[in-house]
């Protein structure tokens, strides 16, 4: 059996993943960028609902999934 696309390629997308917010925000590294990028996942994540974090999270790379996901994701979620 192959391996996923989404895990072969894996760091190659969370690198892109990181270039984002590492250029919008004139960051000088890609630790300041993931730190930003978690505390902007962090921030959001509480807001939707349980469907829409998981529609969400369905659009995220692999490597970015793990950041919107960190610590249970879902405790923060209201059911709606």
């Amino acid at each position: 059996m192959p391996i996923p696309y989404p895990y072969r390629h894996a760091s190659a997308e969370f690198r892109g993943f990181l270039n984002d917010p590492r250029d919008e925000m004139n960051l000088e590294s890609d630790r300041m960028a993931h730190t930003a990028a978690q505390g902007v996942f962090l921030t959001f994540r509480g807001r939707p609902t349980v469907r829409q974090g998981l529609a969400f999270a369905d659009d995220l790379t692999s490597g970015s999934q793990d950041l919107w996901q960190v610590d249970g994701a879902v405790t923060g979620y209201r059911f709606r």
